[in-house]
């Protein structure tokens, strides 16, 4: 890494403590929340210092598609990995946000009007829940009128065939993103995604949330274009960065699909050990729109949260176990020369005080797999939101492939 690099990026205060994403409600990463995701500044000064225009960005653990956006943003394309479906789902709606600029610019003008017409009113909610095979628990969860309204929504999404498949996309994208505001469950989201259900249920208005969302979404559109178009001078790069970028589900341990020596930068942040529960948390969108897949991909999340009450010593070694697979394919797929981002922190439950992951991940990635640490930072995680697992700080790495082998994680 040249000094001139070096230097922007010890300027940088990584910790973003400012950042609220209430702040900018026009950003695409704001548009459904997801947890436990980094500041979009992060990505956005990573892969303008350390990449180019046209150049592939790659996050193996791509949650909400901060990186993934960021890149669109700054004319990169991209590929996004992650093993939550639900979170795929979210970010293939906003790939189709941005698609309807080009594809349906005059999308969803008409949503109370149409809600209208395909009322579900509060006596027959349960016949409703019953005809589209939903989960009867949803009535635990949100107080009979708010509840009707989510289903006429619902059933407005799934009933008009004037819709294209963008404009159905995206009304999901927006439904999906209200179900936890409208909930009758106010604690933090741990509740929900340990189905501690609400003491009492309160009307709050769905309709209302879901309009106001397909409005900011609209305006999210036209705010995206505006800011590029002055930056770059014209639209046309974006759609080909998005016809040449990839949104795929799958596990990170295992990239095959994707080329060796093919990607020019990494930028992403993997689970923390013992700290989350990504695909339970959208316990409620699975109520609504159920994936065959969750029980399979609950399985297969790495160093999850619902870990932290076994042997220690197991599943830590669990854990380093699947990120040495991740690194393995990083180290695979990423050409020469080109650098690996990688946001961590360490949690400080039980599972995990007598380790210091971050420095064993470190170690293993310079040690094993042909990396040089170009630049360390230590960010403070301001958002009590967070501050789950006992993580209150991350490490923010960026490691140099130096190695000019092929690494085919045993393949």
């Amino acid at each position: 890494m040249d000094n001139q690099t070096k230097q922007k990026l010890n300027l940088i205060n990584w910790d973003f403590s400012d950042y609220n994403s209430a702040k900018y409600p026009l950003d695409l990463n704001s548009i459904h929340w997801y947890l436990a995701t980094f500041p979009p500044m992060i990505p956005m000064y990573l892969i303008s210092l350390l990449s180019k225009e046209g150049d592939l960005i790659l996050d193996p653990f791509g949650g909400g598609g901060t990186t993934a956006i960021k890149a669109i943003e700054l004319n990169r394309c991209f590929i996004y990995n992650d093993i939550n479906p639900f979170a795929v789902d979210i970010v293939k709606s906003k790939i189709d946000i941005l698609y309807s600029y080009f594809d349906c610019p005059n999308f969803l003008v008409n949503e109370d009007t149409l809600i209208e017409r395909y009322l579900v009113d509060e006596q027959s909610v349960d016949e409703f829940i019953l005809i589209n095979n939903l989960d009867a628990n949803i009535k635990s969860w949100y107080e009979i009128k708010t509840l009707s309204e989510l289903c006429s929504i619902y059933n407005m999404i799934f009933s008009d065939r004037n819709a294209n498949r963008i404009e159905e996309s995206i009304r999901r994208c927006a439904f999906s993103s209200i179900l936890k505001a409208v909930c009758s469950q106010t604690d933090h989201i741990t509740y929900i995604t340990d189905n501690c259900k609400p003491k009492k249920l309160v009307y709050k208005n769905a309709r209302k949330q879901y309009l106001d969302q397909i409005r900011i979404i609209r305006l999210s559109v036209d705010d995206f274009y505006k800011r590029y178009i002055s930056i770059f001078g014209s639209d046309e790069s974006v759609k080909r960065n998005l016809d040449n970028s990839i949104v795929n589900s799958g596990d990170s341990r295992d990239m095959k699909w994707i080329k060796a020596n093919s990607v020019d930068l990494i930028v992403t942040s993997p689970p923390y050990l013992c700290a989350q529960d990504y695909v339970k948390t959208m316990r409620l969108t699975h109520m609504f729109f159920p994936s065959e897949f969750m029980k399979e991909k609950l399985s297969l999340e790495i160093g999850a949260r619902r870990k932290r009450g076994a042997n220690a010593e197991k599943t830590v070694h669990e854990y380093y176990v699947d990120m040495e697979c991740v690194i393995a394919e990083i180290a695979r797929v990423l050409k020469v020369g080109k650098y690996f981002c990688l946001v961590l922190g360490q949690g400080s439950g039980r599972t995990t005080k007598a380790y210091d992951t971050v420095a064993d991940i470190s170690k293993l990635i310079q040690d094993k797999y042909g990396f040089t640490l170009e630049h360390e930072a230590q960010r403070n995680i301001w958002s009590r939101r967070i501050h789950l697992g006992g993580v209150s700080e991350e490490s923010l790495l960026i490691f140099m492939k130096t190695d000019t082998g092929v690494h085919d994680n045993g393949r």
